[in-house]
């Protein structure tokens, strides 16, 4: 956008002044919140995650991190970054088809393991 701000005033100073001051009073959009968390619907979707990061949140190698008792705002964070490309990972794959509800689901489920 910064680009496209600075491509429009080129030869136009009266509009880039313009969209300065609507700049300078825009406020930044709110992000979406997330939705409570379910740890019981989290612990059925949790088989999702079993194969990496082991039946309770604790893998059994070191290639795959323990996300048991994580807390469960990384655990949504880590997961919507993935989820969103943010990262060229293997979770990506694994997180693209999930909901919202779902990553607040599992994330409420892994954070209370311990």
């Amino acid at each position: 956008m910064a680009c496209a701000a600075v491509y429009i005033g080129i030869g136009m100073p009266a509009m880039a002044e313009n969209d300065a001051s609507r700049n300078e009073t825009a406020t930044a959009p709110q992000a979406t919140a997330m939705p409570d968390g379910d740890a019981g619907r989290g612990a059925t979707m949790a088989h999702l995650c079993e194969n990496c990061h082991g039946p309770d949140g604790h893998s059994l190698t070191s290639r795959y991190p323990a996300i048991a008792g994580l807390p469960e705002s990384r655990i949504i964070e880590r997961l919507t970054a993935f989820r969103a490309g943010e990262s060229s990972h293997l979770m990506e794959s694994m997180t693209r088809g999930l909901s919202d509800q779902d990553i607040a689901d599992l994330a409420a489920h892994f954070s209370r393991l311990e």
